[in-house]
């Protein structure tokens, strides 16, 4: 029998119709040794979930390493799925063309590794444009001369600079424009070094947004501080400035503000990145809730002088 005879056959095995039938998706890619140690791109499917899918009974199941639709041996191994029966069964990559858009199991391998190239290539793109966005000043050199870059006095603007040169040195020439040849050497030769820099970019940015919560939060008090408080006469010889609780508005203002405080505890603006981190997975949440109030606090002090003046 040729080809298309033993694919008829085995479907009227099944009770089953080629157009039941669809490629299982290909999601990523990974690095699996094979003989001889060599290194090669093998798949990882996206098959269907929580279904009580099994193998398709095929004329050619369990009979070692061949393709269950036409039964000749294979090396790699790729997947259909019949979602009205439950099934899946494992091809070859020339059988998997006739389940999709006609491409091989190596075009699809290819097609992944090239999304999850540009993916790379994106992301550091990203990270690159958000390090200087978010950490880069304009300063006075003096003498009418000003420059833009991120300057190092901080802890982490000096973790960023460190950063954002790891980004220009693992990008060399490489931009969105540049074509896939050129995206693929560059991913062989910079892949690991490119991770690395996101990693560390990921971390960055994570303690950036740990110390933004810090300074928002001082930022929250010294706003109830300056809105609520005021200078009153305790007695004849003295007087006090602080937040006097004596409207409904001003009684909730002192209760956020000792909140405030109490939440930040030994945290200062200036805290090193690993003690805001601790006082970040315990006060977190927390710490956001209390900044919310005390914007909310501040619009309704605002609104109430906002209706004395109408």
């Amino acid at each position: 029998m040729n080809y298309n005879e033993i694919v008829k056959k085995n479907m009227e095995f099944m009770q089953s119709k080629m157009c039941e039938w669809s490629a299982v998706p290909i999601i990523g890619v990974d690095d699996a040794v094979i003989e001889n140690g060599v290194s090669k791109k093998m798949p990882i499917f996206d098959f269907p979930q929580g279904l009580g899918f099994k193998t398709a009974p095929s004329l050619f199941a369990n009979q070692g390493d061949c393709c269950n639709l036409c039964g000749t041996n294979i090396k790699n191994v790729f997947w259909i799925q019949n979602i009205d029966k439950h099934w899946i069964m494992p091809v070859g990559s020339e059988c998997v063309t006739r389940f999709g858009q006609g491409d091989s199991g190596q075009e699809l391998i290819n097609q992944v590794v090239w999304a999850n190239n540009l993916k790379l290539l994106l992301e550091i793109l990203k990270l690159k444009r958000t390090l200087w966005k978010t950490f880069s000043k304009r300063i006075s050199l003096g003498y009418d001369r000003y420059e833009t870059n991120i300057w190092p006095h901080s802890e982490n603007e000096k973790a960023a600079l460190q950063v954002f040169n790891a980004c220009k040195v693992c990008l060399g020439k490489v931009n969105e424009e540049s074509n896939n040849a050129a995206i693929t050497r560059w991913i062989n030769r910079k892949g690991n070094d490119v991770n690395e820099v996101l990693r560390n970019g990921e971390t960055l940015m994570v303690m950036h947004n740990n110390h933004k919560v810090v300074l928002e939060l001082f930022n929250t008090r010294r706003l109830i501080w300056e809105k609520f408080s005021k200078r009153q006469q305790v007695d004849n010889q003295r007087s006090e400035t602080k937040i006097w609780p004596h409207s409904e508005t001003e009684t909730a203002a002192l209760a956020i503000f000792e909140e405030a405080a109490a939440c930040l505890g030994e945290i200062r603006e200036r805290s090193d990145n690993a003690s805001i981190t601790l006082w970040m997975n315990v006060n977190g949440n927390y710490a956001q809730e209390i900044i919310a109030k005390g914007r909310s606090i501040a619009l309704v002090e605002a609104d109430q002088i906002a209706a004395m003046h109408r």
